[in-house]
């Protein structure tokens, strides 16, 4: 039998509003946690929105916007914890040091010069081909220094594989592993909606579309009129999206939520009709999943992150090209007056979900652990 692991996760994000990356964290450590394992999280001094066990604030975070699109997350030392690295080695001797987004400065590229545990990197970013966010490519080669030291690394996506596999050393095992979902919580009901109900879930920047789905249904209800779209988040965009909504007389149609975790925000999606995910630059959304694990059919653009979990979906007229406002409209449409369509999509949905449990994706996970153990590359000997 193995040993059971003593696990250090770092994250540089903001925990009081949880992105994909801390939901990805909060899920694979309840279930490394069920499979015997010790799991630490350190992150920044901000209360958690997720109730994480064994967390630790000790640093501080700084956000900057970047491209009007999306926040980068800078981690500096605290007073309290001058030294992160001596203040995780001194909590428990880890097996394994795992560093999510590894990229993000400052506190992660001290832990991957100066820890002496095996590390483990996860990346969770990735982005399109024609993005901005391509710039970032031109500074990879100056991180190269910093995963020297990294034992193995993980990729939520093919397509973040594909961008950040070069920032690794040839020796560094590397992996895809995806975002899960849990269908003991997300799974479908039958709703009794007297207007068909569409959903959409994400943070309200523009990457991830909602004003191009306002104006898709702006030209949607002058076709069809028993729809509404409930939409759930927040973000700096949107008082933008608010204000179309109010000029462009939506008000009746539209429902803006705010931001809902939990038990209220699996109700929207089984009480829903059509997901709308109208993204770009998503390496590997878990609403998607989520969308999935209680049967919704899924309309949206064709970014390489949604391709990628929706690989063979029965309908690829709904999956349309980025911004074509005519087609994402006539993809929606189309769902909303073919109920035969939504049932036998449902159905191919609810058959792949069992694909992205959490439970399989910690599996998985402790999988690449040992590997990586395994090959002797550490620094120290395993206790």
């Amino acid at each position: 039998m193995k040993k059971k692991l003593k696990i250090a996760m770092f994250f540089s994000s903001n925990p009081e509003r949880p992105d994909g990356l801390l939901h990805h964290i909060f899920y694979l450590t309840q279930e490394l946690t069920k499979l015997g394992h010790s799991v630490y999280i350190f992150g920044p001094n901000r209360k958690s929105a997720l109730p994480f066990k064994n967390y630790k604030k000790i640093i501080n975070l700084v956000e900057i916007p970047f491209l009007k699109e999306a926040t980068i997350f800078i981690t500096v030392k605290s007073k309290k914890f001058n030294d992160p690295v001596k203040t995780i080695e001194g909590q428990e001797k880890f097996d394994i040091i795992h560093i999510h987004d590894p990229y993000l400065p400052l506190i992660a590229w001290e832990i991957l010069k100066k820890a002496k545990a095996p590390i483990i990197t996860t990346f969770h970013t990735a982005w399109d081909e024609n993005s901005g966010f391509n710039i970032i490519k031109s500074f990879i080669p100056l991180f190269q220094d910093y995963f020297t030291k990294v034992s193995g690394s993980i990729f939520v996506s093919k397509i973040g594989k594909k961008i950040w596999g070069t920032l690794l050393p040839a020796k560094v095992k590397k992996i895809v592993i995806n975002n899960g979902v849990y269908s003991n919580l997300f799974y479908p009901l039958e709703n009794k909606n007297k207007k068909i109900t569409l959903l959409f879930v994400a943070r309200i920047v523009p990457r991830k579309g909602l004003m191009i789905l306002l104006k898709t249904l702006k030209e949607l209800i002058k076709d069809v009129s028993n729809i509404k779209l409930i939409v759930l988040g927040d973000g700096p965009h949107l008082i933008t999206c608010k204000e179309y909504v109010k000029n462009n007389q939506l008000e009746n149609f539209v429902e803006f939520k705010g931001y809902i975790t939990g038990k209220n925000k699996i109700k929207y999606y089984q009480n829903s009709d059509i997901f709308c995910a109208p993204y770009r630059n998503e390496n590997f959304a878990i609403t998607i999943l989520e969308a999935m694990s209680c049967g919704i059919p899924i309309v949206g653009f064709d970014s390489n992150g949604v391709k990628e979990i929706l690989s063979g979906y029965p309908d690829s007229d709904l999956i349309v090209p980025y911004k074509n406002i005519k087609l994402f409209k006539e993809a929606i449409k189309s769902l909303v007056l073919d109920d035969s369509k939504r049932k036998r999509i449902r159905k191919w949905l609810l058959a792949k979900r069992e694909k992205y449990s959490w439970e399989k994706i910690a599996k998985k996970t402790e999988e690449f652990y040992y590997r990586v153990l395994s090959r002797g590359r550490v620094t120290r000997p395993v206790h």
